[in-house]
């Protein structure tokens, strides 16, 4: 499995989205039952940006990135906890400030297939 490249830490303010899969069944009387859907029901999502990139770094992690876009789960290490997780890249952007600096932003969503 593909290893995320070892760039510099992403900004500060990288937040973990988490959501559950969840079956609701409405019952007619008012009452609501809901169980998770299978084992791995709830999924977390990151969205890291870097701003302080090399422009060959920037544009080759874009790159990178792009190849595996939605389809390729390759393992991320967590700035913050340091622990590895496999993701899929959900979307990249490479975007440009008003001094023509390079930013790039990903959005990475938890993959629970297996390797």
């Amino acid at each position: 499995m593909d290893i995320f490249p070892d760039i510099e830490l992403p900004d500060w303010g990288l937040e973990v989205d988490t959501e559950a899969d969840i079956d609701e069944v409405v019952l007619g009387d008012g009452y609501v039952v809901r169980r998770p859907k299978g084992l791995n029901f709830l999924k977390d999502s990151w969205s890291p940006v870097w701003s302080g990139l090399e422009v060959t770094v920037a544009r080759s992690t874009h790159a990178w990135l792009r190849e595996r876009l939605n389809r390729t789960p390759f393992k991320w290490v967590h700035p913050v906890s340091g622990l590895q997780v496999q993701v899929v890249c959900k979307s990249v952007r490479l975007t440009y400030n008003q001094f023509n600096d390079e930013i790039l932003s990903a959005t990475f969503e938890q993959d629970f297939n297996p390797e």
